[in-house]
């Protein structure tokens, strides 16, 4: 517990700071655990652990620093030479292997029998963990001309992704998407992301986008689980009025059923503002601003400043992404006790007072025509079973551009076109999930109602 307390203080960090990367010392972790490492299941544990903590990308490659010791009579603790301990390199490796996670291990013994003894084991350890769908000839999936930091590996003939839990099956990954882009590039990005992408998908029915011959072929939304899903999807009823009964939705839970969803063609991904457990209540609002034909760059972000200043003024938060096409995306994460029609009254609200104060710039029209030229704020995203694309989702353009969280200090040197399935690496590494703050930052609506000049009257309108 006392290693995980301290792990847990790193994380906290990590958190704020992008740069933060944990480097484990097992020696240390065996030490103030009393002794526990010593089965492949309790370094598995700590894995486990480093995983549901830290975004997958500063723990892999996972750094470590590995040495033996033991423990004297009064439970003092001593580095002794490898293999007079209790501490073994084989178990760890089985234990990384096994969760698919690369190492850098740097020996801290003291002699050279001992790096030798430790690198030894370390390669049996690698072995011994080797599974049968493993064993054969495999291949990337990915077509090369992207560098992902995470390598999806499958099968040679079959497709089988290897290192995954579940058995998924792969189809077609040679096939073009993008423009120098292939359908194993889509999956090799989405498999890479997941670390980062996964909590934002937790708990939210997914309206699958599917694109069967790429960015610009014929495409197709399809909200119900397909019937041919494994039983390992998880789904989710909910009610369509529309359809005057329910819909059975997939949900992606980890990165096997993610990578389940990407190959049926799915380039994005549209998750339901609110959770399956409460889906009348959205955990945010969202301001969709959208250019109009004739309208700039600039233009979206004087109108994402805007609301950005009158948030503050409202003592509010909101976080921005690109949408990963020509606009922006702003989230006010909320406490999930809020109707949809309620959220919806102020973002439009909001929208309104913007679209007064710079009319040159803004619209709120629903005539198509009447927004030439200027930036629509779209309130009407915020309703129940409507979707936006997700943050990290890629987006179905020429460039395989991706929807990426932005700081609101670098606002005017972001560009639309600046994030892709290719250059956003290193922003994931320098900065980790700048999204985060949306699943935690839990803010309430009174008091801007009340600076807004919403009566309760029509809160309680709205709020039934």
């Amino acid at each position: 517990d006392r290693a995980f307390g301290s792990l847990g203080d790193i994380a906290l960090i990590a958190q704020s700071f992008g740069f933060v990367r944990p480097v484990i010392d097992w020696a240390h972790v065996h030490a103030v655990s009393g002794g526990a490492l010593t089965t492949k299941e309790a370094f598995a544990s700590v894995i486990a652990f480093l995983r549901s903590e830290f975004p997958g990308w500063s723990i892999d490659p996972l750094h470590t620093q590995f040495t033996d010791n033991e423990f004297g009579a009064h439970g003092e603790i001593r580095h002794v030479p490898y293999g007079k301990g209790t501490l073994r390199s084989s178990l760890l490796a089985e234990a990384a292997t096994e969760a698919g996670l690369r190492m850098i291990v740097i020996s801290e013994a003291k002699d050279e029998t001992s790096h030798d003894a430790i690198l030894r084991d370390l390669r049996a350890g690698e072995a011994a963990s080797s599974k049968d769908e493993i064993e054969g000839d495999l291949r990337a999936a990915a077509s090369g001309a992207v560098t992902f930091p995470i390598d999806l590996n499958v099968t040679q003939h079959d497709f089988d992704v290897v290192g995954l839990e579940r058995a998924v099956t792969l189809s077609n990954i040679d096939k073009p998407f993008f423009p120098d882009r292939t359908k194993g590039d889509l999956l090799s990005y989405y498999h890479a992301v997941a670390p980062l992408l996964l909590p934002h998908l937790a708990g939210r029915a997914l309206s699958m986008s599917r694109y069967p011959d790429g960015y610009d072929g014929k495409s197709f939304y399809e909200k119900q689980c397909p019937s041919h899903a494994p039983d390992w999807i998880s789904r989710a009823p909910l009610h369509s009025e529309h359809r005057g009964d329910a819909i059975e939705f997939c949900l992606a839970t980890d990165t096997a059923s993610l990578l389940w969803v990407i190959n049926l063609g799915c380039i994005e991904l549209h998750p339901w503002l609110s959770r399956v457990e409460r889906p009348e209540h959205p955990d945010f609002a969202i301001f969709d601003l959208d250019p109009a034909e004739g309208a700039t760059w600039n233009q979206v972000v004087d109108t994402a400043r805007l609301i950005h200043v009158i948030l503050g003024q409202l003592g509010l938060v909101g976080y921005a992404k690109t949408s990963g096409a020509t606009g922006i995306h702003i989230y006010v994460p909320l406490v999930a006790k809020y109707n949809y029609r309620r959220v919806r009254l102020f973002v439009e609200t909001v929208g309104r007072m913007i679209v007064a104060a710079a009319p040159a710039n803004t619209t709120m029209e629903w005539d198509i025509p009447r927004r030439t030229g200027k930036v629509f704020i779209d309130h009407n995203q915020n309703v129940g079973g409507k979707t936006i694309a997700s943050v990290y989702s890629v987006r179905p353009t020429p460039i395989a551009s991706v929807s990426t969280p932005i700081l609101w200090d670098e606002l005017d040197a972001v560009t639309p076109d600046q994030f892709t399935m290719t250059t956003v690496w290193e922003r994931f590494r320098q900065y980790g999930d700048l999204f985060a703050p949306v699943l935690s930052d839990h803010q309430e609506l009174e008091a801007a109602e009340a600076a807004l000049g919403l009566s309760n009257e029509a809160v309680n309108t709205v709020d039934k």
